[in-house]
Order: structure tokens, then C-alpha cells, then sequence
């Protein structure tokens, strides 16, 4: 905990030093602290907006949603693909959007594309098929008789279009957080006040 709050304030020091704010945002996506890593995908994307740090910001709003591909992790996993179709995270998630939403052929379909695709060696690859497998036999759904397709297949063209034009955007210097030692900017304390709605929610 002493390290990451020490990368959180070298963050805070340098906001666009790339390489410190992904490992801050990954070190608290894997340590649990999501609402903390929300936050600090967003600067990852200010700095670097491609399509695996969409992802990374997409699957952090899920899991601080308690599991939930809401409408900010969806539009997050879309500009993914929009710019890399082959991203796996943004697939498998837009595959557990629709099993959220009783679509549950669609996820199988999705997720049988994704493992179709998916390298041989790729460590994801069974969760997904005992992912497929527990919400087929959940809803009666036989898999060998679903048409493999893709995430982007279940998007409508024009939703498409607009994500790929906002991912493509330019990315933006991150201002260092102005005023004196502990005084918050506007903005730091609308993180803040999120950060602390997401853990009031999940407690």
C-alpha cells in the first residue's frame, strides 16, 4: 500500500509521465481498488488513447459496478474495437453485456468468435469456455447449434462510426493539479466524490 501510494503521488507530481499513471491504473485495477483505477484510466487515455487502454478503462467501470457492463464500460469497449477489432477484453465483455441483458445466445456467439480467434496459448481461453458453458446450461442454450459473430456484429453502424471518430481524437496534456498542497482543483474533487460514491456502492 506504501508503494502505490508513493506511484500515486509521483503521479500526482507528473501527470503525463505515461508510463507511471498505466501502472498506477493496472496496480490498482489488480490490487481491487477500482474505484481508484477509473480515475486513473481516464488519464491513461488522455495520454494514450488506444485500444487496450479503452479496455483496461472499460473493464475497471465493470467490476466497480460490482460486475455490471454499464453504458460508460460499453462505449469504452466499443471505441476499443472500433480502433483494434481483435482486442479480446472488449469482446468478451460486450459478450457478457448481452448475457446481462438475456441475450444469451448472442454471448455465446461472441464468445465462441473470441475463441475461435483466440491464440492456442492465451491464459483467457478457459475462463471464457467455462464462462459460455455455465450461462448456456443456465439458459438452455445449445452451443453447437449458435452461429459464432462478432461483438461489433451486435452495434449498430452508426453508434460504430462516432465511437471510432472519438477514439481517434488526439490525446491531451494532463494539467498538474493546481493551488496550494491540499487543495483539490474542481475536477480532482468530482474523482474524488466518484471515487467515493464507487466504494460507498460496493460496501
Amino acid at each position: 500500500e506504501q508503494m502505490v501510494e508513493e506511484l500515486a503521488a509521483k503521479v500526482a507530481e507528473t501527470p503525463n509521465d505515461l508510463e507511471a499513471v498505466v501502472l498506477l491504473a493496472r496496480t490498482y485495477s489488480r490490487i481491487g481498488r477500482f474505484a481508484d483505477a477509473v480515475p486513473a484510466y481516464r488519464q491513461v487515455l488522455a495520454l494514450e488513447p488506444n485500444a487496450a487502454n479503452f479496455s483496461g478503462y472499460g473493464e475497471s467501470v465493470v467490476f466497480a459496478a460490482e460486475g455490471k457492463v454499464t453504458k460508460e464500460a460499453h462505449d469504452s469497449f466499443v471505441k476499443a474495437l472500433s480502433l483494434d477489432r481483435s482486442e479480446p477484453r472488449a469482446r468478451f465483455y460486450l459478450g457478457l453485456e448481452q448475457a446481462d441483458k438475456s441475450q444469451t445466445g448472442n454471448a455465446v456467439a461472441v464468445w465462441l468468435e473470441l475463441i475461435a480467434t483466440a491464440p492456442a496459448d492465451a491464459p483467457w481461453l478457459e475462463m471464457v469456455r467455462e464462462q459460455m458453458a455455465g450461462f448456456a446450461k443456465d439458459e438452455n442454450v445449445t452451443v453447437t447449434t449458435v452461429i459464432p459473430k462478432h461483438a461489433l456484429d451486435f452495434v449498430p453502424p452508426e453508434e460504430l462510426a462516432l465511437a471510432r471518430v472519438q477514439a481517434s481524437a488526439p490525446p491531451t496534456m494532463v494539467a498538474k493539479r493546481p493551488g496550494p498542497p491540499g487543495q483539490l482543483s474542481p475536477e480532482a474533487a468530482k474523482q474524488v466524490e466518484e471515487m467515493v460514491t464507487g466504494l460507498a456502492a460496493r460496501l
